[in-house]
């Protein structure tokens, strides 16, 4: 029996956290990834990333988001930020965009609460909190919150990264059971990758429908290695981990 594998990827955000799954609703952006990326050496603030997917339709925006931040006082910072795309690109150390959150204390969570664009407003109430991930591997890159900072990032915007890319990816090893099941089709892989371009996290984003065609996948992108994404020279060029889509595709003949 013949078949064919083919293998895509595409970008959709960065920063070192948990994977959690979109909902399904109007909104037509979601959080697909959100991190502390740095603690001020003066006051004790972070600096957080967020980093946008696709929600419902086919509208690519750009959008001006509003979200709310969630403290772990129990209160709540309400932003906006404009000209948020959810657009992909080819994971191949092209240029791209992540959106800084600045000089917040301990935010647990982040939520989009609607978006808007050309085409008018849309509700974004079904979302959930996409909580934060604060441990030690996220906190490498530091800046400096003092009244004198030279850190560029003053307010919510989006900033200039250089996405990850792939140094090796391994192909699918469907076993010959799966085959004489028939399993064949796509499988979405969302991976975080590590600011040392290890694997952190893999996760089926969406599912062939055959549990050991995504067991291959899931196996395959653990197995692959990678360059990871870095902030700009103008941010000091850290390396950052960074989230992505991986698309499998396996056809019997």
């Amino acid at each position: 029996m013949k078949h064919i594998v083919a293998v895509l990827y595409v970008l959709v955000a960065s920063s070192v956290v948990a994977i959690q799954a979109a909902s399904a609703d109007s909104c037509p952006i979601r959080l697909a990834y959100v991190s502390q990326i740095g603690l001020g050496a003066q006051h004790g603030t972070a600096e957080y990333e967020l980093d946008f997917g696709s929600g419902e339709g086919h509208d690519n925006g750009p959008f001006t988001v509003n979200l709310t931040a969630d403290l772990s006082d129990g209160t709540q910072i309400h932003f906006n930020v404009d000209g948020v795309s959810k657009g992909t690109y080819d994971l191949n150390g092209r240029p791209g965009q992540v959106i800084l959150f600045p000089f917040a204390t301990e935010v647990r969570s982040f939520r989009i609460d609607n978006a808007s664009d050309s085409r008018g407003l849309s509700p974004c109430a079904d979302n959930p909190a996409y909580p934060v991930d604060n441990g030690p591997a996220s906190q490498g890159i530091r800046f400096d919150d003092g009244p004198t900072s030279s850190w560029p990032v003053k307010s919510p915007a989006a900033v200039d990264i250089v996405n990850a890319r792939i140094l090796s990816l391994v192909p699918l090893d469907v076993s010959a059971f799966a085959m004489d099941q028939g399993a064949q089709g796509e499988v979405r892989v969302l991976v975080v990758i590590l600011s040392d371009g290890s694997v952190g996290k893999e996760s089926v984003d969406q599912s062939s429908g055959y549990g050991l065609l995504d067991q291959a996948a899931l196996i395959a992108t653990k197995k692959s290695t990678f360059k990871p994404a870095h902030l700009s020279a103008a941010l000091g060029g850290d390396a950052i981990a960074s989230a992505y889509v991986i698309i499998y595709q396996f056809w019997l003949h």
